[in-house]
């Protein structure tokens, strides 16, 4: 449980100068876009990266503004997730590999369509070079955890050609391996204006339509 702790404050830390809109808390953002399951000696987690999470990482890596800007054009292109499937044995760590999860990775959007993993000889050049950048930070940050983190990038357009996850507007979706299973519901709270209870004005949070305490209908 301290590990997985650990790895929530760290990705949090990491979004304390994200250059999302004012009214977005960055911190609760990233926690939206991360999953956690089981307790060790086994555990599954993922992170989700929208391509606005390359701005934060962008600045904490100190990228020029510009190429940040076509790396985010670029990465809005794909569904970007970090993922950790992890056991303790004999007191140490044991990770899957990328080749052991990506055989049974798939991606299924709100309509049911499938995705499957892009094949690393897909990736653009821009994203090759941006996860290049990412990986060292990362397992510097986590240690052993970022060693484990294996990512994978998916195709984030139907095959109409439209974009079919959007942090920001109602949809989910769900990212699934082996028995394990990950669903996303949007739009995430952090994205959304805050609502208010009619009662007695209290702050709720975005995606709410009604006052837990009151069961009034927030405005």
């Amino acid at each position: 449980m301290k590990l997985i702790l650990f790895l929530l404050f760290s990705f949090a830390t990491l979004a304390t100068n994200a250059q999302l809109p004012k009214s977005v808390n960055s911190g609760e953002f990233v926690m939206e876009c991360l999953k956690n399951a089981g307790e060790l000696p086994h555990n599954e987690m993922v992170l989700w990266i929208p391509a606005d999470f390359w701005r934060i990482v962008g600045e904490q890596m100190k990228i020029p503004a510009d190429m940040v800007d076509n790396l985010v054009s670029d990465m809005d292109n794909y569904m970007m997730f970090c993922v950790v499937d992890c056991s303790l044995e004999n007191q140490q760590l044991i990770f899957r590999s990328a080749d052991e999860i990506r055989s049974s990775l798939k991606l299924i959007d709100s309509a049911k369509m499938i995705y499957l993993p892009i094949a690393e000889k897909d990736i653009s050049p821009n994203a090759a070079l941006l996860l290049s950048r990412f990986e060292g930070p990362l397992e510097k940050m986590l240690g052993q955890f970022g060693t484990g983190m294996r990512i994978f990038l998916f195709d984030a357009k139907n095959e109409k050609g439209v974009v079919s996850f959007n942090e920001m507007k109602p949809n989910r979706f769900t990212l699934t391996w082996d028995q394990v299973k990950f669903t996303w519901n949007l739009p995430f709270s952090s994205v959304l204006p805050a609502k208010y209870c009619p009662v007695d004005n209290e702050p709720m949070k975005g995606n709410w339509q009604y006052c837990p305490f009151h069961g009034a209908k927030l405005h």
